[in-house]
């Protein structure tokens, strides 16, 4: 099998759990063309139940791709393990992968293939469909629009891209200053940082090549926390530049409803207001 000259980045920390954790590694290591490199970050210690997936991952994976293991010493944030990983990135094109999430056997080679016939795309996404206990029975799809225009509209209000699909251009997302310290948004602020130094720049497929963990995705979208982070991110945009005073008091808003709303509101709410259609 032809290696693909892609590196996947991981950051795995402390409180995931290792049985999802080994699923999200072995869907990468049973991809119809594997990658040249895996990189996984520690973001500080592991449990012992963590480390010996990802030691069990070394032995039954070597031979076939490049591991890389980075460790940051104390956990920071997931923006600073990320670009620590970047820079032992080997390969020109990285592809990021949540811990807890599956990379659809396809994902690596569509992706690549995209990026051999859209020159000017330098960050490439996907739909994601979501799920509960097995990737394979779909729950629900979080669409993203494909259109450059309406990328750049969206964009404004909302993420443009599901983070764990995306896979980029390592030297364009170098030059533009990798990931920033905006807790929480840390990718929405770097692909507005992208669209900003080239409106082309980003690019979505409109099929699924990721499957993301329901309660993963629906404990990160709740709560005082969640509204805090998504205001003080918002402010940074506005100071930047990268948005205007519209999208920021609609983005502030819609996060104030969702987050105080319980889990089967927010639920309805994604659903049926917030998604914009079915793949």
């Amino acid at each position: 099998m032809n290696e693909l000259d892609v590196s996947v980045l991981i950051s795995v920390y402390h409180k995931e759990k290792p049985l999802f954790f080994q699923e999200a590694l072995e869907s990468i290591a049973t991809q119809t063309q594997l990658p040249r490199q895996v990189v996984v970050v520690k973001d500080g210690p592991l449990t012992e139940s963590l480390e010996t997936t990802l030691r069990n991952f070394v032995d039954r994976h070597s031979d076939d791709f490049e591991i890389t293991i980075v460790l940051v010493k104390t956990l920071r944030s997931l923006g600073y393990a990320l670009n620590k990983g970047i820079q032992y990135c080997k390969a020109p094109l990285v592809a990021r992968m949540d811990s807890d999430d599956h990379a659809l056997p396809n994902r690596l080679e569509l992706q690549t293939a995209f990026f051999s016939t859209h020159h000017d795309v330098k960050i490439v996404g996907s739909v994601i469909q979501e799920f509960n206990t097995n990737w394979e029975n779909v729950i629900d799809y979080r669409v993203v629009p494909t259109d450059p225009n309406q990328i750049k509209k969206f964009a404004k209000k909302r993420n443009p891209l599901n983070h764990m699909t995306v896979m980029f251009k390592k030297s364009f997302v170098q030059k533009i200053g990798c990931y920033r310290e905006v807790i929480g948004f840390e990718d929405y602020d770097l692909w507005l940082r992208a669209l900003q130094a080239d409106e082309k720049s980003i690019a979505n497929i409109s099929i699924p090549l990721v499957a993301a963990r329901v309660v993963s995705l629906q404990k990160r979208r709740g709560g005082l926390k969640y509204i805090k982070q998504n205001y003080h991110a918002r402010v940074h945009f506005l100071k930047g530049g990268l948005i205007d005073r519209q999208s920021f008091c609609i983005g502030v808003l819609s996060a104030v409803v969702v987050g105080i709303s319980p889990t089967w509101l927010r639920q309805f709410i994604y659903n049926n207001l917030l998604r914009k259609g079915r793949v």
